[in-house]
Order: C-alpha cells, then structure tokens, then sequence
C-alpha cells in the first residue's frame, strides 16, 4: 500500500476502527458496507479509496500484523530470542491496536489468521536458524511449534495478559529452545 498521508491515513484508521467494532456482533461476511461507511461517518467512494470489500479491510488488517511479526522475527541469531520476539511483537501490537486483537485473534477468526501468520513466518525462521525446509520431520516441528507459541500467545491476550510478560517469556523460550534445537539435530 502507498504511503497515505496523515489525513487519509486517519480515515483509513477509521473505518478499520468501525470494521472492528461491527466484527464483535457479527462475522465478516455479515459486515456490509453501507454500515461500515455509516458507522465510519464517511461515504461509499471514500470506503473503496482505501479497501476493495470489507474482506479486503480484513487481509489488509492480517497483513500488518504479519509484517510486524516477521519484521521482529528477522535478525534475530538465537532461538532463545524467539520467544521474547513473539511476545514483544503481540505485545506491543495488542497496545497500539486494542480493538484489532480481538478480531484477528477471535475463535471466529483464529484459524484463518494462524494459517497465514504461520505460512508467513516459516520461511523466515527456516532462513534464520538453517533450519531445512526438505526435511519432513522439520516442517512437522516447526509447524507444531508455531502454532503452539501462536496459541500461547493468543490465550494470554485473550486473557488480559494476567500472567507477567516475562512468565510467558519463560514459558515460550523454554519451548523454543529445545525445538528448535531438536531441529538442528
């Protein structure tokens, strides 16, 4: 997507703000445009400036998760760092964007989006810990590992991150740790 700048990048932000809130009572497909555009306060045309349906208002929504995810995933040398990497990233984007976290991370709506952000992710953690993607009983650990730590991670937003940050730190890298390991092997 193009650099907007502040102006449409507000209005943007709105209607991604009004899809959330109508997501809570209903699932996408039952989320229409015209009550996006009317929540949002703005009118059609300004709606397809920015998204080509409401579903596309959603991929975009996963999208900038997953690259935040990956972004903070990249660099890292140390499979001990991955776990503070996964928590750093939905911990902070949990912060910057409260009512998104309950749409992508939503029994409805957990699936699709774990399928992506795993399918996302494999490639990088393969890249940063010569990790073989050929090798079947990597891509079966890898997969069951990611999405362990995804599940993990989901629970404790859901649950409002009641147990310490640096529990679940501790929690996650003691799993990392040894699978990635295992992988190496």
């Amino acid at each position: 997507m193009p650099q907007l700048s502040p102006t449409a990048a507000a209005s943007r932000q709105i209607f991604i703000d009004a899809f959330c809130e109508l997501y809570q009572d209903k699932p996408t497909e039952k989320v229409t445009v015209a009550e996006l555009t009317r929540k949002a306060g703005f009118n059609r045309s300004t709606f397809y400036e920015y998204f080509t349906d409401v579903n596309d208002l959603l991929t975009q929504l996963e999208d900038e998760y997953i690259a935040h995810v990956r972004e903070e995933l990249t660099g890292l040398t140390s499979p001990e760092h991955i776990a503070d990497a996964f928590i750093a990233s939905f911990s902070a984007l949990q912060e910057r964007t409260k009512s998104y976290t309950p749409v992508l991370l939503s029994s409805k709506h957990v699936a699709k989006f774990t399928d992506r952000l795993k399918t996302s992710l494999m490639p990088v953690i393969h890249s940063q810990f010569n990790i073989s993607e050929h090798e079947t009983r990597n891509i079966y650990m890898l997969e069951f590992y990611l999405a362990g730590v995804i599940a993990v991670v989901s629970k404790w937003l859901q649950d409002g991150r009641e147990t310490p940050v640096s529990e679940m730190g501790a929690i996650i890298r003691a799993l990392t740790a040894e699978a990635i390991v295992n992988m190496k092997q």
